[in-house]
């Protein structure tokens, strides 16, 4: 049991600061989005709706990784922890 808890705590805690850094890019990136948008044109000749869609697919695979690599496997582990932790109990025997 302490092994699911570990690994349900882990996950949950790596999608909360996944989250945190994603808010953080997404800020960064609206501060300066003219900025970089003139660099990656200097440096690759990019236009505005292909950088525009460069951005918004870079956010929304993000997204994807966060929910199903980190919070999907979290909730599953809460909820199976959950549902057998009366089970569990009965199997582990704490020395006094």
């Amino acid at each position: 049991m302490h092994n699911v808890d570990f690994w349900k705590k882990f996950l949950l805690r790596c999608f909360v600061v996944g989250l945190a850094l994603m808010w953080l890019l997404f800020i960064v990136w609206y501060l300066v989005r003219d900025y970089s948008f003139a660099l990656a044109h200097d440096l690759f000749g990019i236009h505005q709706m292909y950088y525009n869609k460069l951005v918004i697919d870079f956010f929304a695979v993000s997204k994807y990784i966060l929910f199903y690599v980190f919070l999907v496997p979290s909730l599953a582990l809460y909820w199976m922890s959950h549902k057998y932790k009366s089970e569990w109990k009965k199997n582990i025997k704490l020395d006094d």
